[in-house]
Parts: structure tokens; C-alpha cells; sequence
């Protein structure tokens, strides 16, 4: 393959930039230096000062802060960055131009892991290395982006953009959409190698009938039973900042009687009623939606999670989950990064771990005649890992460790919670999306705090 030069390569992306209207994506207003609103073009040389924290902030202030918003904000600034992910522990960075000066790689680095909360992963990686990639993350954007409106209509059920393949990765049912498509894009002038496209089967969710130990009963029908995993314990602080009496927990959406929908559920240990229902944020409409449900409906969501109040007798007796380990992270970023090492825990196959494949994946779930689930729905930017799940370990908690060094040692840090699988993969609610989208909608409820320690009220310590 020919390379373009660097002016060339550098008018192309900012040609996909304007045509799809890319900052739209990240932005909520126009930058006060760029009147259009529209990422400014700068060769891939990348003249001037390198991106700062502060830049990047400013970029994505009033954002959903997700792993590719991230990362279409510092190639807009920065337009060699293809992403980042570790290879055996080693942190890479992925640039399209190799001449490129390793202290400015290294400066963009370092403030987009502030921005995400992992500020001590460069050290703990041992620096930063570089590594060729054919395509800018925001090309890539910009192709998916031109791709996304024929999604649906060619059945595709799964969509990322894979930082460590360099490419756009695409899953569908069918090998006969999978030619269709394929031939669409290489009508777009969409070059071949930049779309991966796969046939499997649609993701499936991991909660099951009947069973032991932590139950759902199902607006108030005992007769329709879905087996989960309770998660973090949390609590909830008032306006004022006072600890509320109760404590409350996580658990998925679709455990409940109908996902992104709020009923009466009550959350069983055995036969005995040990928590109840708050709150289910309620379904989205979202462009990313629309692309693989085919619809203008609310159907989706950022986090497939349901918060859940402990009945005060049971709170003290909490160790009998024994899934609640205490988690010490004091950020609400926590993102983990492809090719990281994740531990998950779950009722079925309690302590497994394995590595993050994928960071922002959008993955849409069918109908499935065994759930109590009467419509599909689909879960957006979710990450995928290969840890061992089954049925019953839905709501589970993932977690990172990372050693942030003396006095410190190695700690636990929040990372969300389990929700799906097919195949060998797996995929889970990242912690900012449970964060954002678990607190209840009413005016004076107040926020939720981590669990770091006892699940005592008032001795636990607010993540944000």
C-alpha cells in the first residue's frame, strides 16, 4: 500500500472531519479559536505545541466521556494518534507517523491518562512505545461514521473501532450481509483493510431461571424468577452531603422485569426479601442506537445497571454475597484500556479474570425466548474482555488492580460490572457509564459513593 504524504494524509482527515461533522461528537459548543466548531486540520507533523490536559479537557468538557470521545478528541488535535492499548504490560501508542518526536508522544500520552483517571499507567507500563498504524483514529471515526447508516439493514449486531488491529471492527449474523456490506463499503472508497468484518452470533445475557442465592422477583411475580449477581455496595449521600441511613447496591437492568424500565422488583436471598428496587434509568435515543436498532425508538443504554436498597435487617449480614471486595480507587474515570488484566466476580463462576479486548463497543441484544426480556435492546459503548462468565454471574463486579507504589501498594479500582457474553467474549458496563446513568432522577436525592471499606453508613468515602 502507498501512503499518502503528510500534507495529503493531513487535508483527507480533515475532509472525513468536516463531512461527517465529527466534532459534533465530542463537542457541545463551538472552541472560541475555531468558529466552525469543527476540529481544526493541522499536518500529521503535528506543528506547534504538543496537546496538554488542560487542552483535552476544555475539548471535551460537557462530553459523555467515552473511550472513543476520547480519543476522536486528541486526534483532532493530534492527527498521527491512532489510540492506545498494553501489549505484555508494555503501554502502546498507536501513530501513523513514526518521525514523530517520542517526548511529544509522550507528553499527549501522559494528559490523555489524567483525563482518564489512570495517571499512573505510563509509569507502571515503563514508559510509552510506538507503533505503526495505516489509519489516524479519526479517519477510522470518520469512515464508521459514514458506514453507520446502512448498519441495520445489514443485520450487524456488534460495532468498535479495535485500537490494537487498527480498524474498524464489524459483527453480523450472516455471511451473505457480511459480502453485502462489504461491497457497500468498497463502494464509499473506504479502503478494505481499514473494516473488519466477522460472522457470529448476537451477544446473550447472562442471568438465568430459577436457582439458589440471589433471586429477582419480578414486579411482585414470584412465579418469574431471574437469577443474578448483587454488586458493589454503595451509598447514597444527601444534597448536604449527610450519609443516608440506607444502603443500596448494583445490579444489572435486564435482571430486572424489563430493562431501562423502573418496576416493583424485589431482590431475594433463598426465599427471604432482602432488597428492593430504586431505580432503572430509562432507555436512550442515540445516533449510535439508531445505527443497529433500526429505529428512532428509546432502546438503548450506556450502562446496563439497576440500583437496588438494602432492607435494613439485611444489611449487616452482607458478607453473605462474599462478591463485595472493597475497592480503592478515588477516581470515577477508571477506564481500562485494551489489553489490560480485569477480575470479575459472579455467582456461577465466582472469581475469574482476563484481558480487555475492546474498549468502546456498541453491541445490540435480540429477542431471546429464554429471558423474561419482552423487547430487544441494545448496550452501547460497553468493553469486551475473555474473562469466564455463565449464566448468573449477570451484575457482577469487575475490577482492576494497579500497583500505584509506597506507601499505597497495589489497589482495587472500580471498572463496572458484568452484563453479557457470546461466544468466548464478554462484555461489561464501564464504571463512568454505571456512575452517570445510576442515580436516580429526583430532585434533592442526593449521589452515590463508593464502597471502599465496611458497609457501615458514613464510613464510606466518595469517589467524586
Amino acid at each position: 500500500m502507498v501512503f499518502p504524504s503528510a500534507k495529503v494524509r493531513a487535508l483527507q482527515v480533515a475532509a472525513i472531519l468536516v463531512s461527517v461533522g465529527l466534532a459534533a461528537c465530542i463537542d457541545t459548543a463551538p472552541h472560541p479559536a475555531d468558529p466552525t466548531g469543527l476540529p481544526e486540520a493541522r499536518s500529521v507533523a503535528s506543528v506547534g505545541p504538543a496537546m496538554t490536559e488542560s487542552d483535552l479537557r476544555d475539548r471535551t468538557a460537557g462530553a459523555r466521556l467515552t473511550h472513543d470521545a476520547l480519543f476522536t478528541a486528541v486526534a483532532a488535535m493530534e492527527p498521527w494518534f491512532g489510540g492506545i492499548f498494553l501489549e505484555a504490560g508494555e503501554l502502546q501508542v498507536v501513530t501513523t507517523d513514526l518521525t514523530i518526536s517520542h517526548s511529544r508522544v509522550t507528553q499527549v500520552t501522559e494528559a490523555l491518562l489524567q483525563v482518564a483517571g489512570r495517571d499512573r499507567l505510563a509509569e507502571r507500563a515503563g514508559g510509552v512505545q510506538l507503533v505503526e498504524g495505516k489509519y489516524s483514529f479519526a479517519e477510522l471515526q470518520g469512515w464508521l461514521l459514514l458506514i453507520r447508516p446502512v448498519l441495520h439493514q445489514h443485520g450487524v449486531h456488534r460495532v468498535s473501532i479495535s485500537e490494537r488491529a487498527n480498524q474498524i471492527s464489524l459483527a453480523t449474523a450472516s455471511a451473505g450481509s457480511s459480502s453485502a456490506l462489504s461491497r457497500w463499503i468498497e463502494a464509499q472508497d473506504i479502503p478494505s483493510n481499514a473494516v473488519r468484518i466477522e460472522v457470529h452470533e448476537p451477544a446473550r445475557l447472562n442471568h438465568h431461571w430459577g436457582g439458589h442465592a440471589v433471586e429477582v422477583e419480578l414486579d411482585g411475580l414470584h412465579s418469574q424468577v431471574s437469577s443474578c449477581t448483587l454488586t458493589q455496595v454503595v451509598e447514597r449521600r444527601l444534597a448536604d452531603g449527610t450519609p443516608a441511613a440506607q444502603l443500596y447496591g448494583i445490579t444489572n437492568s435486564h435482571c430486572t422485569a424489563r430493562f431501562g424500565v423502573q418496576g416493583s422488583d424485589a431482590f431475594l436471598e433463598g426465599s427471604t426479601r432482602v432488597a428492593d428496587a430504586v431505580w432503572d434509568h430509562p432507555l436512550l435515543t442515540d445516533p449510535k442506537c439508531e445505527a443497529i436498532s433500526g429505529t428512532t425508538e428509546p432502546s438503548c443504554r450506556y450502562s446496563d445497571a439497576a440500583l437496588f436498597e438494602y432492607r435494613s435487617f439485611f444489611a449487616g449480614q452482607l458478607n453473605l454475597h462474599k462478591i463485595r471486595p472493597s475497592f480503592d480507587s478515588l477516581h470515577t474515570e477508571d477506564m481500562a484500556f485494551t489489553g489490560e488484566i480485569v477480575n470479575k466476580y459472579g455467582r456461577a463462576t465466582f472469581l475469574t479474570y482476563g484481558e480487555v479486548l475492546d474498549t468502546c463497543v456498541d453491541v445490540w441484544i435480540p429477542l431471546d425466548p429464554g429471558s423474561h426480556q419482552p423487547d430487544p435492546f441494545g448496550l452501547l459503548c460497553h468493553a469486551e474482555a475473555d474473562y469466564l462468565a455463565a449464566d448468573g454471574d449477570s451484575g457482577g463486579p469487575v475490577w482492576l488492580m494497579e500497583d500505584w507504589g509506597e506507601p499505597w501498594g497495589e489497589r482495587r479500582m472500580f471498572a463496572g460490572i458484568h452484563s453479557s457474553s457470546f461466544g468466548e467474549k464478554r462484555y461489561f458496563s464501564t464504571s463512568m457509564r454505571v456512575w452517570e446513568e445510576i442515580v436516580p432522577d429526583e430532585a434533592g436525592w442526593g449521589t452515590i459513593c463508593l464502597s471502599f471499606a465496611e458497609a457501615t453508613p458514613g464510613s464510606m468515602t466518595c469517589a467524586w
